[in-house]
């Protein structure tokens, strides 16, 4: 099966984070990264990477990322919350970690585990007299 690949501007992988992925595909014999988001927290959203299946891979509803060798899996579903993202792999006290800067998060908790969706910017046109 071809595995269509979709538009690097929806989700950007930045260069830490594509060989963070690369090695965490190569560890859990993967083909990929699948990217989730459950609902979870005090703020509502909470991103769930897991190790992706070939079934996530083939199946046609779910869309593709990639960064040279990293490979991204998002259902249609959750692309709404993500279109936008960059994960980049950080420095962060003594450790590294994935970090998603989602321009739709908004409210983030103080653990920094979940997240809120900003509410969609409502039209300014007056309603139709009926």
């Amino acid at each position: 099966m071809t595995v269509k690949i979709h538009s690097t501007k929806l989700i950007t992988i930045k260069p830490a984070a594509a060989k963070h992925i690369k090695h965490y595909m190569e560890k859990n014999h993967a083909p990929g990264l699948f990217l989730h988001v459950k609902k979870s927290g005090c703020s509502g959203f909470k991103y769930n990477p897991q190790p992706a299946t070939q079934n996530d891979l083939d199946n046609p509803e779910n869309k593709i990322f990639t960064e040279g060798e990293a490979c991204v899996v998002v259902t249609k579903e959750d692309l709404p919350k993500l279109a936008g993202i960059k994960i980049d792999y950080v420095t962060e006290n003594l450790g590294w970690k994935l970090v998603y800067i989602n321009p739709k998060a908004e409210n983030l908790c103080g653990c920094g585990e979940s997240f809120s969706l900003k509410q969609e910017q409502k039209s300014t046109k007056p309603e139709p007299a009926g």
